[in-house]
């Protein structure tokens, strides 16, 4: 997959109360939203016709 930078989730909840940051992960073109992905895609008016 396409590699985008490092993501962390927000903060969750455990045991009494307590928060806890999950793990640092890679993130992915496939993980974007819908919009996320047109600002990442060129369109058609960036490409170079060869």
């Amino acid at each position: 997959p396409f590699k985008i930078g490092k993501v962390r989730e927000t903060l969750t909840e455990g045991e009494e109360g307590a928060l806890y940051l999950r793990l640092e992960q890679d993130r992915v073109f496939a993980d974007l939203s819908p919009e996320e992905k047109d600002r990442v895609t060129p369109g058609k008016e960036d490409r170079i016709d060869q």
